[in-house]
Formats: C-alpha cells, structure tokens, sequence
C-alpha cells in the first residue's frame, strides 16, 4: 500500500509539473509549441479521476479513484478515495502528504520539491523541459484528439516515457511507464476548464493527534518504488 502511495505522488507531481510550465514555455520545434499552445490555455482545472496500474504484462495490479484541482502557476490538491486515501496538497509555498490510515502528514517547501524529486526537471522553465526530454506528437485517430510524448534524453529510473492527451483541447488522459515495464493511467472525467476555485482547498489543516514530519533540508521527499501486489 505504501508504494502504491509513493507512486500516486509521483502522479500528481507529473501533473503538477504541467502546471508549473505554463508560465515560461517557449516554442522549440512544432510539437512543443502545439503542446504549449494546449497547456497555455489551462490556468485552472478540476476533474475527477480514475488511475489504473498495469503490471509487465498487462495486467492490472490496482485502481484507485479521487479529486484533482489545479491553478497556475503552483496552487495544487489532489485526493485519492478509498481502500488507499490520500491528500496532497500545495499553497504555492508548502507542500503537504497527508495519510490518514497512517495519521501522518509530511511537510515540504515547493523549493524541497524543485530541486530533490527525479522530476524536478520538469517544474521549470521550458528550456529546462526541452533540455531533458525529447517533446514529439503521435497521430490520433480523431482530429478531435492530440496526443503527446515525452522521452527523457538521459537515463531515469521512474519512468521510459510519458504520454499526455488532449481531447477537444481539454487534458484528458496522462500515461506513464517505469523501467520494469508497469504502466500507470490516469483517466479524467467531470472535468472543468479554467473554473473558479476555492482558495482554501490549497491550504491543508492538520487534524489533531496527527504525526507532524518536516523535511529536513538533506532529506529528499519520498521517491516511488516498484509495485507489489502486497
């Protein structure tokens, strides 16, 4: 269940980090400026979702669904529901895992973050971003759709590839693979486009008899591992 957790924040970071783009991006080739013309366009978002994790072969080790919000350039919730409920949450300084089951709470800067976790390269500026991966865009079978990769041009050990997708111009659909082949998808429905959302759910209140762990400047928030069916 732990790793299971560590991987849905690996997830939301991934979606963060689209978030966190916006500001800088600049056109590189004519994928990445299709994919910036695409994200410039999301200053807000809110949807619900369902994430599925496929082993090697194919096969489905877990799913679980919850809540996402965003807002530019770092405002950020996410929730996942039950058997394996978490909240993960940032005001644009701090940033706060909380785990129910466990009754504890981990505290980070955006700063921790930016420069510790192995996709901090992607919270950047978008020539960080081009530096990094490889941005190209695959046919869809709808002109309705638009889907793009990232590739990472140096080696990492979270993820071979990672697969954005638009639909109507609407973020849709976010695919990632690791290097033992599992694969894990989130799917977005209910979604809103640029709503007006309320500020205090970036803001996390830490109920009483809950653990408190702040991050210690030479310590790196906590890195996904490979799944079990444990």
């Amino acid at each position: 269940m732990i790793r299971l957790k560590a991987l849905c924040q690996v997830t939301a970071g991934l979606l963060f980090m689209l978030l966190s783009t916006l500001g800088s991006l600049q056109a590189a080739n004519r994928d990445a400026q299709a994919l910036h013309q695409h994200l410039t366009k999301m200053h807000a978002l809110s949807a619900h979702f369902t994430q599925q994790i496929l082993n090697a072969r194919g096969t489905q080790i877990q799913q679980v669904s919850g809540y996402l919000a965003l807002e530019r350039p770092h405002y950020f919730y996410w929730q996942t529901l039950a058997p394996f409920p978490q909240e993960i949450v940032s005001n644009g300084q701090q940033l706060w895992v909380y785990d129910p089951d466990l009754e504890q709470v981990s505290l980070h800067t955006l700063d921790e973050q930016a420069h510790k976790t192995p996709i901090a390269v992607l919270l950047g500026n978008f020539e960080q971003l081009s530096r990094h991966y490889q941005v190209s865009q695959l046919g869809g079978t709808a002109k309705a759709v638009q889907m793009f990769q990232l590739v990472p041009l140096t080696e990492t050990n979270l993820f071979t590839h990672l697969q954005v997708r638009f639909v109507d111009g609407v973020l849709d659909q976010l695919t990632f693979a690791d290097t033992l082949g599992q694969q894990t998808r989130i799917d977005l429905d209910r979604v809103h486009l640029n709503p007006e959302l309320d500020p205090s759910q970036f803001e996390f209140q830490i109920p009483e008899n809950t653990e408190v762990i702040r991050a210690l400047q030479a310590e790196s928030p906590p890195q996904p591992q490979s799944l079990t069916t444990e």
